[in-house]
């Protein structure tokens, strides 16, 4: 009741309005809007960056946009640490208080 508690992992989008204005609590995970840490992470993972902007692995049945997700088991061999396509959130935590009006959560599919 306290705090709001954002896990993302991939394409979806939490947003906060507060006072009529949109906050941003989570991320995109995908290649286009990746961090040079995220990016790195794919790499090291033995994952590789294709020219249109899709992850994927050698021997892959397919590739990615997203950087992190749930399932996609073919980009999640060996231990969690090492999986090029990450099922890990990314966790971030505000308080709550007057003023804080709308909390949208969206995706742009789930299958």
């Amino acid at each position: 009741e306290t705090h709001i508690v954002v896990a993302n992992c991939g394409d979806c989008r939490c947003v906060l309005v507060e006072h009529g204005a949109a906050q941003d609590l989570s991320n995109d995970h995908n290649v286009e809007s990746a961090t040079p840490e995220e990016i790195k992470r794919v790499l090291d993972c033995g994952g590789t960056i294709t020219p249109d902007k899709r992850v994927t692995l050698p021997g892959a049945p397919g590739r990615l946009a997203t950087t992190r997700s749930l399932g996609d088991y073919w980009a999640k061999q060996g231990p969690a640490e090492r999986h090029v396509v990450s099922g890990m959130p990314e966790l971030r935590t505000v308080a709550r208080h007057p003023g804080q009006q709308l909390l949208v959560i969206a995706s742009d599919g789930i299958s």
